[in-house]
């Protein structure tokens, strides 16, 4: 059982494409509140939380993460490396 400030990081590193929404109370809000500040936490929601509601912050970040990947390609592909 480890901390969610050393958590994050780990999974940033290791899946870096990976829109991470954390869920928690609001006292580990605060311990991450410098993650989600980075945007190294894509979201942060409070429990409880219902599906529905983890669905559309799951899907939004899906999204961006989609946009942000489109984006990078369209830079490297603007200043001629490889797809």
């Amino acid at each position: 059982r480890g901390s969610l400030a050393t958590l994050v990081p780990a999974l940033v590193r290791q899946f870096p494409g990976l829109p991470i929404v954390a869920i928690g109370t609001r006292a580990e809000e605060a311990e991450v509140a410098r993650l989600i500040g980075s945007g190294e936490i894509y979201r942060f929601l409070h429990v409880p939380v219902s599906v529905e509601r983890a669905r559309t912050f799951v899907g939004a970040a899906q999204r961006r993460a989609d946009e942000l990947q489109q984006r990078r390609a369209a830079a490297r592909a603007a200043a001629g490396g490889e797809d």
